[in-house]
């Protein structure tokens, strides 16, 4: 397959020949082994299931910090930037243990918010 535009002069001769080349990158980077399939050939119902994998961050965090008392008195000495960025990983997990990291960050970042602290929720 031809990747380069006809006319390089042309945007949409340049938009369609980046358009091969990303679907060709997209292709050469599918490994059939990594997406496995039912007896009748159909892919399973796992699309999407790295959402519902607990992310690292949140695994080590609960093994690390076993009490809630423990895990609050954790939360209170990371910066906001940090908390947001962890409320964003829990967030996208859909198991239980990251909706209750997510709660935690949530009451610590509205806490900050409420003392009016400077480590509270910044303009973005």
């Amino acid at each position: 397959m031809n990747f380069k535009p006809k006319n390089w002069n042309d945007p949409q001769s340049v938009a369609r020949a980046a358009i091969r080349l990303t679907y060709a990158a997209m292709d050469a980077a599918f490994n059939e082994a990594d997406h496995p399939r039912a007896e009748n050939g159909e892919f399973g119902s796992g699309g999407g299931s790295e959402s519902k994998k607990e992310h690292p961050f949140i695994a080590s965090f609960l093994s690390e910090h076993k009490s809630t008392t423990a895990q609050k008195e954790y939360l209170e000495k990371v910066p906001a930037e940090k908390l947001r960025t962890a409320l964003t990983l829990a967030s996208k997990s859909d198991s239980e243990s990251s909706r209750k990291v997510a709660k935690l960050i949530e009451k610590e970042l509205d806490s900050r918010a409420d003392r009016g602290t400077s480590k509270g929720y910044e303009e973005i």
